[in-house]
C-alpha cells in the first residue's frame, strides 16, 4: 500500500470495508489517536517532504514532516513556524481547517 497509495484510499476501505482508520503523521500522540484497534493505521511517515515558498512566504508539507523539519527548511529562507517547541512533534493534527489547501 505504501507504493500505490491514494488520498482516497482510507475513505474507500472505511465505506466499502467498514474498517476503521486512523493517520500516523509524526506519531506523537500523547492520546494514541494516531493508532486504532480493529482497523487501518495510515502512515505517512516516509511523506518527510517540505517545500518553502519564500516569495510568498507559504510551505507545502507532507503528512510524515515534523515539527522540526518543516522549522529548519523555514529558516533557510529567514522565516520561523508557528509550532511548538518539540521538535519530533508532527503537525498533522494542525491543518484540518485548511486540509488539503492549495
Amino acid at each position: 500500500m505504501r507504493r500505490y497509495f491514494r488520498c482516497d484510499l482510507g475513505s474507500r476501505l472505511r465505506e466499502e470495508k467498514g474498517l476503521k482508520v486512523s493517520v500516523r503523521g509524526g506519531g506523537h500522540s500523547v492520546s494514541g489517536s494516531c493508532v486504532v484497534d480493529d482497523g487501518m493505521v495510515v502512515d505517512l511517515g516516509l511523506m518527510r517532504g517540505v517545500w518553502v515558498d519564500p516569495r510568498t512566504q507559504t510551505a507545502r508539507v507532507q503528512g510524515g514532516a515534523t515539527w522540526g523539519e518543516f522549522d529548519r527548511e523555514a529558516q533557510l529562507f529567514g522565516l520561523a513556524t508557528p509550532g511548538g517547541r518539540i521538535s519530533t512533534t508532527g503537525w498533522i493534527h494542525t491543518w484540518w481547517r485548511h486540509w488539503l489547501a492549495e
